[in-house]
């Protein structure tokens, strides 16, 4: 397999200056800020890439992510790469509730834990914000080493993959107080971004979430999702009832997958070969986990929004509990609805007589509140601070 050339700008080779501006790039597999790994042939390893205008000649520049190099590449020589797999599209990491989000490092983390004067509980959130931190960058380490020298699949690979990994780092002076196992690998390399993008803060969003839903099998969500579509739409069904229908499904599936390594076995015996293990069971063909009755009952509850207890319940129903049942204060003029609210506030006044001399001083005076005044027709607050029993 060749690779391609980091190739000179356009304008200095010789050919005709192009211009700066962007061109349709429908004809081309590739938008303006997708990231992509391709293989160079001055490079050991992948490089992570950044597409950012095609050229009026046809020719494509990218930049890569660490060092802003430049790197031009010909339309026709790019839909070759793309063609035979020498360049790959790469989906940014998603975390969180927002898959496009992001997640900052959580700043207890960077705070020393053995500061004088905190109080046991701030040291504990200190602790483990830092050992969080200190996890998600020991596998974000191995995901990475691993995408360079992948070790295949199986358990044994991996754990012999992480013991060498973290040897040959401690060599260098640098050691991980904790050593994840194999599956806690395999996972990350799943879940934590795709080689070439691996950020830290995927893998930080992985680990100590109450997010459980992003760890269950897509199989056990779809099931889900069936469940929770038909409580919300049938003003008859009960919880227990399609909580009843989705351990059915469940287990149906869960004796197909059976039967089907079942098969597999078979044949490998029918060959003089053992049984699968555990870990060499396709993903596909492992056994579902079973989630709990409290588990499939707060995913139904998760469910209720204005919309789906409006088919369930009606529209009467919906609006009494999400929107109200008064209409709206509306005006047609200036100050012709003024709501008003107040709140005592914590005060402080100097009180002068009609002579000019302190009576009171440094004390709060009386029930001193904030005023708030909102106009139904500007919708802007107006509000100012009085002092008065």
């Amino acid at each position: 397999m060749t690779a391609i050339q980091i190739l000179k700008r356009p304008d200095l080779i010789g050919q005709p200056p192009v211009s700066d501006e962007q061109v349709d790039l429908d004809p081309v597999d590739v938008t303006v800020g997708e990231l992509y790994v391709v293989w160079l042939n001055d490079e050991p390893s992948p490089v992570s890439v950044e597409f950012q205008k095609r050229y009026t000649n046809g020719v494509l520049k990218f930049v890569r992510a660490s060092t802003d190099q430049e790197v031009f590449i010909p339309k026709d020589e790019w839909e070759t790469m793309r063609s035979d797999g020498r360049a790959c599209r790469v989906k940014v990491a998603g975390r969180g509730r927002d898959p496009n989000s992001l997640e900052d490092i959580d700043p207890y983390g960077l705070l020393d834990p053995e500061e004088a004067g905190l109080n046991p509980k701030e040291k504990t959130k200190r602790l483990l914000a830092k050992k969080r931190l200190e996890d998600a960058r020991v596998l974000r380490f191995l995901a990475i080493a691993y995408d360079e020298m992948p070790a295949g699949r199986g358990h044994a690979g991996v754990k012999a993959f992480i013991k060498d990994a973290l040897e040959e780092c401690a060599l260098d002076g640098k050691k991980f107080a904790w050593t994840p196992s194999a599956g806690a690998l395999l996972r990350a390399l799943d879940r934590c971004g795709e080689p070439g993008n691996r950020p830290l803060s995927a893998f930080l969003s992985k680990r100590g979430q109450k997010h459980g839903g992003r760890r269950w099998p897509d199989k056990v969500l779809e099931l889900a999702v069936d469940m929770n579509t038909t409580f919300w739409a049938k003003r008859e069904v009960r919880q227990k009832e399609v909580i009843a229908e989705f351990f059915d499904a469940l287990k149906k599936e869960n004796d197909r997958r059976q039967t089907e390594v079942g098969k597999l076995n078979e044949i490998r015996r029918e060959k003089g070969l053992p049984d699968l293990r555990d870990e060499e069971i396709p993903l596909d063909l492992k056994a579902l986990t079973r989630p709990s009755r409290e588990t499939l009952r707060l995913w139904i509850n998760a469910g209720e929004n204005y919309w789906s207890f409006k088919t369930k319940y009606g529209e009467e129903r919906a609006r009494r509990r999400f929107i109200g049942r008064g209409r709206p204060m509306k005006a047609t003029r200036a100050l012709e609805y003024v709501m008003i609210d107040h709140t005592r506030i914590d005060a402080w006044a100097v009180i002068y007589d009609e002579d000019g001399v302190k009576s009171r001083f440094g004390r709060s005076i009386g029930m001193a509140k904030g005023v708030a005044f909102l106009p139904a027709l500007s919708r802007s607050a107006h509000g100012f601070a009085r002092c008065g029993r």
